[in-house]
């Protein structure tokens, strides 16, 4: 789960007909979007990291059987 989220905010960082739908909201807007992003960016990858190994994979195979 907390490997989706991850990439699901990588792919929105990066994704840019995303980004200019949310630079067409206004300046404000889209830059309380991406603190937004960069804020959930940082508490899934510090959930992740405090994951030992055993959970990580755990939740791996996890996301690879909903995947098929």
């Amino acid at each position: 789960m907390l490997h989706l989220l991850k990439m699901q905010n990588e792919m929105k960082l990066t994704d840019e007909s995303w980004n200019s739908y949310q630079q067409g909201k206004g300046n404000e807007e889209y830059q309380k979007y991406m603190e937004d992003l960069t804020e959930e960016r940082e508490e899934v990858l510090r959930i992740w990291n405090n994951l030992n190994t055993n959970e990580q994979e755990t939740v791996m195979s996890m996301l690879h059987g909903f995947r098929k």
